[in-house]
This record gives C-alpha cells, structure tokens and sequence, in this order.
C-alpha cells in the first residue's frame, strides 16, 4: 500500500492578542496507517499539541482506491494523551500509525494520525534551590505548564561550586510541577528538597519551567457565551470540555460527582469554534449529553488567537 503524508504550516504573529506567545508556528499533519513520520520545531521552539486522534473523520483524508473505510466517524480511545505524551513540550518527535500503538477503533477502515499543533517559544521561569517563586499569568489566562524538572542540566543556570553533575532531576518532579500549575491563573513553587526529593546529593539544584499561558472561559450549565479574536485571528482550541472537574467553578448545591466530563464534548465545541473568528457555545446536556446526572456542570475552555 502506498504511504501518502500531509503537512502544512504557516507563520504567524500574535503578540496583539495579549496571550504569552512571541512567535507561533502553526501547522498540521497527516500520517496515514502504516507510515510513520517526525514532527520537528526550530531550534529554540518546542511542541504545543492542540488536537490529535488516531482514526478516521472523513471519507475523504487520503483515502485508499478502492475505498477501504466503512467508519467515517471512529478515533482511537486515548490516542490524544499518547500523542501528547510523545510530543507535547519536545522540540521533535516521532510517530507511527497503526494499531499496535493504539489499538483499531475501526476494523477494515484505513485509518490515519492527524496533528494540529504550534511551534512555541515558551516562557521559561527559574527557581534557584532554597527559593520560592510564583507563575502568573494574569486576568482571564490559565498556565499551560509544557515542560518542567527540578535538578539541573548545566552549569550557568543558577550558578555555584557546589555541582558535581550537570544530569539530574527529581523522578516525579514534572507531575508535581504540573498539578501544583496547569490549569491555574498562579502558583507559588519551592525549590527544596523538602518538596521533590534530592536527584543529586550535593549538587546545588533549581526548577525549571516552561509554559505558556492560554486564555481561559467558563460557561455555567443553561448558559451560552460568545467568544471572539481580533480581525485577521482564529480560535485555537487547547482544551475543552462540558462537565464537572471541581466543586469551586460554578458553585451550586448540586453536585453529586466532581469528576465527569461529556465524551463528546471537545470534539463538539472544536468543531463549533477551531478556526473560526467568533463563536457561540452553550452549556446544555442537549448539545452535549448529559455526563453526570443531579450534577450542575459548566463547559471549561483554553485557547488562544492567532
């Protein structure tokens, strides 16, 4: 079978907007089943998955002749986290299309990975050992947290004599970083052993972070809002959902479950918003299902304009 990839991509700049990018390089990419191919960003830029499945959508995206597609509507469970596993924060990566990845959501349809993603420069936030420092992305933003360690990986960055390794970081400190971070408006970070554990006993140590922060909006149960870009930008949708992640957005005496999200829901208000100028969402179990039932849910959004 012939192996057929796509790939696009176009420079923008969207420091007008007011969300913490510098440059963006937007592009996507086609691998079909069976091919394999790399995404890579130019030096000094790294990964920012926006939306990515293993599957098939159409009849149309690099169709085999004769057609050989009996599902235009299937995706891989859990073919995104994988994806963004393997790319999301990293300058490059690889991926292989086909089913000992991810499993076949379609028997006897041909299917393909399809990428949206930027190329990004991040800001990065250092945090010499004993120190305490604070993320802020102000008003309305969320932090988007695309690669953080705590240890360290050379000599200037938070310079001492005591280093007697340039290769170390704590096992779990990306995921600590990441929930005390992702998602929030702030957070206040301590560099200590105390917190992450020492990788490197005698070795003066920092955190690292790098991130990038998104716009943010919340529309309550029964409600509909409208979201726009100036002239000349689009929705770019990073993530999105219609349910209930906590008990503090959206307060209400209604909350029997703080941990359902609609299956459809991202694909749903992608598809309403991605790409467009302007759109209108509204949170209702008629557009998206109804997830959790006896609880009042919201839909939670982060994008950016370019």
């Amino acid at each position: 079978l012939a192996i057929f990839q796509k790939f696009s991509a176009t420079l923008v700049f969207i420091k007008a907007t007011g969300v913490r990018f510098s440059f963006i390089f937007a592009a996507n990419i086609v691998i079909c089943e069976g091919g394999s191919n790399r995404i890579s960003c130019p030096t000094g830029y790294i990964i920012n998955v926006l939306h990515a499945f293993y599957g098939r959508t159409d009849g149309t995206t690099y169709g085999m002749s004769p057609p050989i597609y009996r599902d235009h509507q299937c995706t891989a469970t859990g073919s995104s986290n994988i994806i963004n596993d393997v790319c999301d924060g990293q300058q490059y990566c690889s991926l292989s299309a086909n089913n000992q990845v991810f499993g076949d959501p379609c028997p006897g349809t041909y299917k393909y990975i399809k990428v949206e993603y930027k190329c990004t420069i991040p800001f990065v936030k250092v945090i010499c050992e004993h120190s305490t420092g604070t993320i802020n992305c102000g008003t309305g933003k969320r932090i988007g947290v695309l690669d953080a360690f705590y240890g360290r990986s050379n000599r200037l960055t938070c310079p001492s004599r005591s280093i007697l390794t340039t290769s170390c970081s704590a096992p779990n400190s990306f995921n600590q970083i990441r929930s005390s971070c992702h998602g929030n408006q702030a957070c206040t970070l301590s560099a200590n052993n105390g917190v992450y554990g020492d990788p490197c006993v005698g070795t003066y140590k920092y955190i690292k972070v790098k991130y990038v922060c998104y716009l943010s909006v919340v529309v309550c149960e029964g409600r509909r809002r409208s979201i726009r870009c100036p002239t000349n930008h689009v929705i770019s949708i990073h993530t999105a959902y219609y349910g209930r992640t906590d008990s503090s957005t959206c307060p209400s005496r209604a909350i029997r479950s703080s941990r359902c999200k609609s299956r459809s829901s991202f694909r749903r208000i992608h598809n309403t918003c991605h790409g467009k100028q302007r759109c209108a969402i509204t949170a209702t179990n008629t557009v998206f299902g109804n997830p959790c039932n006896g609880t009042y849910k919201y839909i939670k959004m982060s994008y950016v304009c370019y």
